[in-house]
C-alpha cells in the first residue's frame, strides 16, 4: 500500500475531506482549463511561425526581384497580423501563468488542510489511545488484585484444610 493510499484512507476519517474533495474538483478544473490553454497557445505559435515564414517569403520576393510591386502593402499587412498574433499570443501566456499560480496557490490551501486534518486525527488517536491505556492500566491492575486476592483466599483455604485435618482427621476437598 503506498502512502498517498494510507493518506486517503486516514482522511476519511476526518471532517475536512469534503473540503479536500471540493479542493481537488477545483485543481482538476483548473488543470483542464490549463491544459486547453496551452494547447490554444500552441495553435497561435504555430499560427505566428507561418505568418513570419510569409513574411521571410515576400521579403525574399522583393529582393529577387528588386522592386516593390504591391508586395509592400503584403509585407505591412503580415506584420500587422504577426503583432495582432503576437499580442494574443501573449495574453495566452498570461492566462495560463495566472491559471497555473492559482492551480499552485489552491494545492498548497489543499495540502495546509491536509496537514491540519492529520495533525487532528494524530490528536484524537493519541487521545483515545491514552483513554484505552488508562483503561487497560485499571484492567490490569483489577487483575492483579484479584490474582491477589484469589491467592490470599486459596492460601487461608489450604490452611483450613491442614488444621481441620490435623484436628479433625477430615478430608475438605
Amino acid at each position: 500500500m503506498d502512502i498517498i493510499t494510507e493518506i486517503d484512507d486516514f482522511l476519511k476519517n476526518t471532517e475536512h475531506i469534503k473540503e479536500i474533495e471540493v479542493f481537488d474538483k477545483k485543481i482538476n478544473k483548473y488543470e483542464t482549463e490549463l491544459t486547453s490553454l496551452k494547447d490554444e497557445e500552441l495553435v497561435s505559435k504555430k499560427y505566428v511561425f507561418s505568418a513570419e515564414d510569409e513574411l521571410t517569403k515576400l521579403e525574399d520576393e522583393i529582393q529577387k526581384n528588386q522592386g516593390n510591386n504591391g508586395f509592400e502593402e503584403q509585407i505591412a499587412s503580415e506584420k500587422e497580423k504577426i503583432h495582432e498574433l503576437e499580442t494574443g499570443l501573449s495574453a495566452l501566456e498570461n492566462r495560463i501563468s495566472e491559471k497555473d499560480a492559482v492551480i499552485s496557490h489552491l494545492k498548497t490551501e489543499k495540502e495546509e488542510l491536509i496537514r491540519k486534518s492529520l495533525l487532528n486525527l494524530h490528536s484524537h488517536i493519541k487521545k483515545e489511545y491514552k483513554k484505552v491505556d488508562a483503561e487497560h492500566k485499571k484492567y490490569l491492575e483489577l487483575c492483579n488484585q484479584t490474582k491477589e486476592k484469589r491467592y490470599g483466599l486459596e492460601r487461608e483455604l489450604l490452611s483450613l484444610k491442614m488444621l481441620v485435618y490435623r484436628e479433625y482427621k477430615l478430608r475438605l476437598i
